[in-house]
């Protein structure tokens, strides 16, 4: 705006509006495309992750997938895939990064588990395939990843972690601890570095399955929100859809700081 008692804009003035006018619609035109991007990330990811968990043998099951906030979405993932003989493949999963690639990167880590899994591999070959599949996507893609099939039969777990934080188990006597088996390298490191634990869980016991985003923040690290995890368990006698709201509910007081993924499976008696 101007005045009549101001003097005329000169041509110094209409350089100055020219360029200040060439910034707004930069960064109108920047704006739209981020929620472009956005809105086809989140399209992607709601299309590749179906939570709806399936009713599978000898198993109870609950499962919570969380962005890190409005505006991002990221890599996490989890599945549960019922296998031949009543068992049962469980799957959680973190990629690098935000946005849609890792949108899409998740997605393809999530189809191959699903593939691999109708040919019952064991849990060491799965993390194998997976770890070839991430290393074609490119020498920059990584991602985390734990495998655990649970046979009913036997009433154990066998489980393999690919640079995955630990599961938790829980037995009803309430007993947490973490497991400390192989740990495995992330998927497209190419180490091929992935061995398996077996455990045994009696009727009414858990195993929590997590991405690092629940446990790891700025004002807390690993250890200790492995502590508080297993504080939020207890008692483990609540149905298992408040238990898992609690348990985020208390470790994500304040505003989540990366995406974060969990599973809960409860062995039914």
């Amino acid at each position: 705006t101007r005045l009549r008692t101001r003097e005329p804009f000169d041509a110094q003035d209409c350089v100055l509006i020219d360029e200040v006018v060439a910034r707004a619609a930069l960064n109108i035109d920047n704006a739209r495309l981020y929620t472009t991007q956005r809105q086809a990330a989140l399209t992607l990811q709601r299309s590749l992750t179906n939570n709806a968990l399936p009713d599978v043998t000898g198993l109870e099951l609950t499962g919570r997938y969380l962005p890190a906030s409005s505006h991002d979405v990221g890599g996490d993932w989890f599945d549960a895939i019922a296998l031949p003989g009543g068992r049962t493949g469980l799957v959680i999963g973190d990629v690098m990064g935000h946005g849609i690639h890792a949108a899409a990167v998740m997605g393809q880590l999530r189809t191959a588990v699903r593939t691999l899994a109708r040919h019952d591999i064991p849990p060491t070959r799965m993390l194998s395939s997976l770890d070839a599949v991430v290393a074609d996507l490119g020498e920059d893609e990584m991602a985390t990843c734990v495998y655990a099939v649970h046979d009913p039969a036997r009433g154990s777990w066998v489980i393999a972690r690919a640079g995955h934080p630990p599961p938790a188990v829980a037995t009803p006597d309430g007993t947490i601890a973490f497991l400390d088996g192989p740990p495995g390298t992330p998927l497209g490191s190419g180490a091929h570095d992935f061995g398996t634990q077996e455990v045994v869980l009696p009727g009414g016991g858990l195993l929590v399955l997590y991405t690092d985003g629940l446990i790891e923040a700025r004002d807390r690290d690993l250890d200790q929100g492995m502590q508080q995890l297993a504080e939020a368990l207890r008692p483990l006698g609540r149905p298992l859809d408040a238990l898992c709201d609690e348990v985020i509910e208390r470790l994500l007081a304040g505003a989540a700081q990366d995406d974060v993924a969990m599973l809960i499976a409860r062995t039914i008696r």
